[in-house]
């Protein structure tokens, strides 16, 4: 078992979850807050947490969007260590961020608290209208976290 398994053994322990399973790719998958969907895995020495944000709008809306979204990211780049990335179609926006991977069970609780905190207040700026859909952070796995 991996180190990333059994952290996330212990985090589901702690809050009353059920143990998450590695998928085909070895990502864990925790749903936070009853909807807000983490991918965790472990990329070169790194604790990655991807969750979806929506789907970039296909109109006319979707410079604005995208305005607003970077806006958010630039006011809280001093604060977050979340980053907001697009998938290599532009169809599609994640939440995105990267730790140490030597960590301990408090400290991912404390991540994922963060990395769910700051979730909602991007879906908040963007537009909660826009729902995830659950494909779009396995895209964004694939595509842009290769080695």
């Amino acid at each position: 078992m991996s180190s990333l398994a059994l952290l996330l053994d212990e985090f589901a322990r702690r809050n009353g979850m059920d143990a998450p399973y590695p998928d085909a790719d070895g990502r864990f998958h925790v749903v936070a807050d009853d909807d807000v969907h983490v991918a965790c895995f472990e990329r070169f020495g790194q604790l990655c947490l991807v969750s979806p944000l929506g789907r970039v709008p296909d109109d006319h809306t979707a410079a604005a969007w995208l305005r607003r979204l970077l806006n958010m990211a630039l006011k809280r780049m001093k604060g977050s260590r979340c980053t907001p990335a697009v998938d290599a179609d532009g169809s599609a926006v994640v939440l995105a961020r990267r730790a140490l991977a030597d960590l301990a069970v408090g400290d991912l609780e404390t991540l994922i608290e963060e990395h769910v905190n700051a979730h909602e207040g991007y879906q908040r700026a963007v537009g909660a209208a826009r729902a995830p859909d659950a494909d779009i952070a396995e895209r964004f796995a694939r595509q842009a976290l290769r080695p």
